[in-house]
């Protein structure tokens, strides 16, 4: 019965969880379907620098998936002053990422996108939505951090409805920018 009880427990939160992941991968899908009527260049040009963000979300991803990791042991344990420490060096950590990439896309953005295209002209529209796209770095640091956070607690319903509202929210705005 007990294994019963530990398997609904892990199947709804594999749920949910894999839920999230696939809502907060279609934010970009959304961006590059609504930037399709503009130009095949723009459309190139957001692809290129959600390449970039891409490499971002992973690596965020890694330090979530580490304080996980950990903080869940300790949780289990009922042993919360380590998870303060995890989780504080888990978001300066992420901080520190999003801090240095803003300045490398802000000092370098042709560097930063030489890495995923060599034509000029998507370069430049990818650079346009990089002048945009960069301030965000920091803001989703921390959500990332904190949703992993929760995550260790068993709290995961909250990324959840995160992820579509971001979702709708993202669509709303790309759909005004249209008209």
């Amino acid at each position: 019965m007990e294994k019963r009880n530990f398997y609904r427990s892990f199947f709804a939160v594999y749920v949910v969880l894999v839920l999230q992941n696939v809502i907060s991968l279609s934010v970009n899908l959304a961006d590059n379907l609504m930037l399709g009527s503009y130009s095949e260049t723009a459309l190139s040009g957001v692809a290129a620098v959600n390449q970039i963000q891409f490499v971002y979300q992973q690596i965020l991803t890694a330090i979530g998936d580490g304080l996980v990791i950990l903080c869940s042991q300790y949780w289990g344990k009922k042993q919360t002053g380590p998870m303060k420490k995890i989780a504080a060096t888990a978001m300066r950590t992420a901080l520190f990422a999003a801090v240095f990439l803003f300045v490398l896309v802000s000092l370098f953005p042709g560097k930063a996108m030489s890495f995923f295209t060599t034509d000029a002209a998507i370069a430049a529209q990818g650079m346009r939505y990089m002048k945009t796209i960069r301030f965000t770095y920091v803001f989703f640091a921390v959500t990332m951090i904190l949703l992993a956070s929760m995550r260790s607690v068993e709290t995961v319903n909250i990324a959840f409805y995160l992820s579509i509202s971001t979702l709708v929210i993202n669509c709303c705005i790309n759909f005004t920018r249209e008209q």
